[in-house]
């Protein structure tokens, strides 16, 4: 019986072991108020005739995250929407990862769906043209004796981000913040845990750094070390996000690391709630203390230039 209960208790030990130091959290949650359930259909109801105010352009200029590169094997193609456009992300043999405009310009089949990798290039399923991933230009018509040139592709300029889950990620942050640079900006966050309004228990130093549009850096600095927390935002669709959180931390520090991170889902998905239902205020009534916001739209404001899309223009092109 003695030994019974000792290996039962040895298995939830390493289980325990397992989960808080090995296990890599991937929590996907769609939260679109189009999702068709019980909850939200009375959304529609109290939602049907919602404000949405005077929005600024929908799609900011600058760099945006399509997919993880650990989302696409080698040879794979996977079908991505994003800024209002469709994209064919496709991974060659050596590893090399291009995107394409989606749609063949020969009868409009999408080349993500059912495409095929060969060589350096993404072939369409309906007519098996092939088009080169570097630069989208035609490599091959199969029943023609030349291709047309002018039926080559828009292609996509891609940069990697360093994504080592290393000590570099601490020196990086530690070394950026505060750069004077336009497309950069900076906020500095302390946040303490205090217990029966007296005693503080725990105390979080958050130095964060957006970089152009779309791409957040957090360093977190505990009392038992730091962390390090990757944040980007794609635009889909008008009024319609992709976000991501990737926490890197010490190995030592993978279970407190992980409650931070579900912290942070969490306070994020109640404030998702709250953005499904918002107005968006063009003049907002602020006090002394939310001039940060202000200073923040007017940084933001940068990545819009004259011909940025516009929440009524980018609708039209969804509605066929």
């Amino acid at each position: 019986m003695l030994e019974w209960c000792v290996g039962i208790a040895t298995t939830l030990l390493t289980f325990l072991i397992y989960f808080a130091y090995f296990f890599k959290f991937n929590w996907v949650k769609d939260m679109r108020i189009e999702a068709k359930t019980r909850q939200t259909r009375s959304f529609y109801a109290s939602n049907k005739h919602r404000k949405v105010g005077k929005l600024p352009p929908v799609y900011p200029n600058g760099w945006f995250a399509l997919l993880e590169s650990s989302q696409i094997k080698n040879g794979q193609v996977k079908h991505v929407s994003a800024l209002g456009e469709n994209f064919a992300v496709f991974r060659t043999e050596r590893g090399v990862v291009n995107i394409l405009d989606a749609y063949c310009p020969h009868l409009g089949a999408n080349m993500a769906e059912g495409g095929r990798v060969k060589g350096n290039c993404l072939e369409c399923p309906f007519h098996s043209w092939t088009f080169r991933g570097e630069d989208g230009y035609c490599e091959n018509i199969p029943y023609a004796e030349k291709a047309k040139k002018r039926a080559e592709l828009n292609s996509v300029s891609i940069h990697p981000i360093e994504n080592d889950n290393g000590n570099n990620h601490f020196a990086v942050s530690q070394n950026n913040f505060g750069s004077k640079e336009k497309h950069k900006a900076g906020l500095h966050m302390c946040h303490k845990l205090i217990l029966l309004e007296r005693f503080s228990i725990m105390e979080i130093d958050v130095l964060a750094e957006q970089i152009g549009p779309s791409y957040v850096e957090l360093m977190i600095n505990t009392s038992i070390g730091p962390m390090y927390i990757l944040q980007t935002v794609t635009p889909v669709e008008p009024l319609l996000q992709r976000v991501t959180h990737q926490i890197f931390s010490p190995p030592l520090l993978a279970p407190y690391a992980n409650l931070i991170f579900l912290g942070e889902c969490l306070m994020f998905e109640r404030d998702v709630k709250i953005w499904n239902y918002k107005k968006y205020e063009r003049q907002p009534i602020l006090v002394r203390e939310d001039r940060a916001i202000q200073a923040y739209r007017r940084w933001y404001s940068q990545f819009y230039s004259d011909h940025s899309p516009t929440y009524e223009t980018a609708m039209k092109d969804l509605q066929w």
